[in-house]
């Protein structure tokens, strides 16, 4: 039906101009789509999508969509299509851009600041810090080295002791970067107390930097942690969260950074999700540690 009407149409337009007399869009019969779309009961819009839904979704989801099937709709197919090509159009445009290390896990036994990190090779840097009140100058170490380092829109996760969030928060913003959201990462392990505030302590916040604009996939911004045990390091994470950030925030090949290594937790899961992956650990035993359990990995 489109097909005959896009021939009318053209019809239409040619006797129009021959007769070189003036005459609305309604005269000529409107679009072909609205025409057909009016024929069987629909608007233009949802014409629309059925259409990009009939010439690129799956079988088995048009099937459902005929069988009014409770758990889709044409609009909810129409946008998943429409989430997949920008999904897919952004992951062309990244390996356009993408930098391949030499090595695709690069390890260093030093500190961040001193190392080389191409430029605006990053696309997500996820990190523990130290957070102590005497550390806090470390985070604007490292925002002035992520905003040279991120690509544009990349990332910069990471923890925070909750009395200091609003102080990396201005550190952040004051070098460049732009707050984007807190997360919360519930503590699967042991409660800590903290006594001279009466609370006791349920999650962990980590904070989300972004250079530029992100635009990549949505992600939830409270993960249920799992206690993993600390034998190795007494500040060792859970690769749970840092599984899900990586999965949603980056895609295969992408370069992910941790400044703060510990044990390798982020590489770990960087690695066993197909990224590049660059560390840096001041403390040789701890950088021993992450370099075995890494290696085991790739």
């Amino acid at each position: 039906m489109l097909e005959i009407e896009q021939e009318l149409a053209k019809i239409r337009r040619e006797e129009h101009s021959k007769s070189n007399q003036p005459i609305s869009s309604n005269e000529l019969g409107g679009q072909a789509r609205d025409i057909v779309a009016k024929q069987i009961g629909m608007s233009g819009t949802t014409f629309e999508r059925a259409k990009k839904i009939i010439e690129n979704a799956p079988e088995e989801i048009k099937k459902k969509l005929r069988d009014n099937d409770i758990r889709t709709s044409i609009s909810k197919e129409y946008q998943n299509i429409v989430k997949a090509e920008k999904k897919e159009k952004r992951q062309n445009q990244i390996k356009e851009l993408q930098v391949n290390l030499p090595e695709k896990v690069t390890l260093h036994n030093s500190e961040f600041q001193k190392v080389f990190i191409e430029g605006n090779s990053v696309s997500l840097i996820i990190t523990d810090p130290l957070y102590h009140e005497k550390d806090i100058q470390l985070y604007d170490d490292l925002a002035v080295h992520a905003v040279r380092v991120l690509r544009e829109g990349g990332s910069l996760l990471c923890y925070a002791g909750h009395f200091a969030i609003s102080k990396i928060i201005t550190i952040m913003e004051g070098r460049g970067l732009k707050f984007n959201w807190p997360m919360a990462i519930i503590h699967g392990g042991p409660t800590s107390a903290i006594f001279g505030r009466k609370v006791l302590v349920g999650y962990m916040p980590m904070l989300w930097f972004v250079k530029g604009k992100y635009e990549g996939e949505m992600v939830r911004d409270v993960i249920k942690s799992e206690f993993q045990g600390n034998e190795l390091h007494k500040w060792a994470k859970s690769t749970v969260e840092s599984d899900y950030f990586i999965k949603y925030m980056t895609i295969e090949n992408e370069i992910v950074y941790d400044p703060f290594m510990g044990q390798g937790t982020f590489g770990i899961s960087a690695v066993k999700q197909n990224r590049q992956f660059i560390g840096c650990e001041v403390n040789s035993e701890h950088f021993e540690n992450a370099r075995r359990l890494i290696s085991n990995i790739s």
